[in-house]
């Protein structure tokens, strides 16, 4: 799958005989959405309402949280057998890896906004929000060496989007090519990667309404966007995408 997505939390929604676990997915442009996997999978995606199933969020659900081999037909089948789903269950790790979960910043961010109490343990940060240590290396902006006391008196600050690179440089430097960049109207990026910049207002920037202060919005459509939590952009590039007949929903 080539377009990154992320778990954010599940929910034990319907119990046995007829189990079914949800699942909040984080889209690769910052929707959320809500995919069920009991006797018949199912997306809130407007791909999947359409009645294109299996989505791209429920194949990543079964082949990327729950660990289901690509070999097994049961993650492409419109309706699971019980044998099945118990077998789907019964293999699947007890947390899904850091790869595929959001981090603890954005996980947060999410509770808050739904008015839902956090885990009582932090979720492990997932590949974004991972921090680079660069002690000794130069500022991508002032050239100046980053040191061990510029870390200790949090002087430094880091790439910390989804997908991010993870690597640091001075905070009033950050703070000046900020300032630069949307003076121009540009989105806030990372120095090293060019990212999005996680929390920038400046990276959340397309449709929906803006985000608010806890940095969540909601869609043209009504789901909720956590573009600018995340640092991701909510803007996707099809040019290079077929829209031949019966093409699929791009928006997320």
């Amino acid at each position: 799958m080539s377009q990154r997505m992320f778990m954010i939390e599940r929910i034990a929604y319907q119990p046995e005989p007829h189990r079914a676990d949800q699942f909040k997915v984080l889209g690769s442009t910052g929707n959320v959405y809500t995919v069920t996997i009991g006797s018949t999978p199912d997306c809130d995606c407007p791909d999947c309402e359409k009645g294109n199933s299996p989505c791209k969020h429920i194949i990543f659900v079964f082949l990327k949280v729950l660990k289901v081999s690509i070999g097994s037909p049961i993650w492409y089948q419109k309706g699971i057998t019980p044998a099945e789903l118990n077998s789907v269950y019964a293999g699947a790790p007890a947390e899904p890896s850091a790869s595929v979960s959001v981090n603890s910043r954005v996980r947060d961010t999410y509770f808050k906004a739904t008015g839902k109490e956090p885990p009582a343990e932090p979720a492990q940060g997932g590949s974004g929000g991972k921090r680079i240590a660069a002690i000794g290396e130069d500022c991508p902006v002032c050239y100046d060496e980053m040191t061990q006391k510029d870390e200790d008196m949090k002087k430094l600050v880091y790439d910390e989007s989804l997908g991010g690179c993870g690597r640091p440089l001075h905070d009033q430097c950050f703070r000046m090519w900020a300032a630069t960049a949307k003076k121009q109207h540009k989105d806030v990026t990372c120095v090293w990667c060019r990212s999005p910049w996680a929390g920038s207002a400046g990276a959340s920037q397309g449709k929906g309404k803006g985000a608010s202060k806890t940095g969540v919005s909601y869609s043209s459509m009504g789901y909720m966007n956590m573009a600018h939590a995340a640092g991701i952009s909510p803007r996707r590039d099809t040019s290079t995408y077929y829209h031949g007949r019966g093409h699929r929903y791009d928006d997320d």
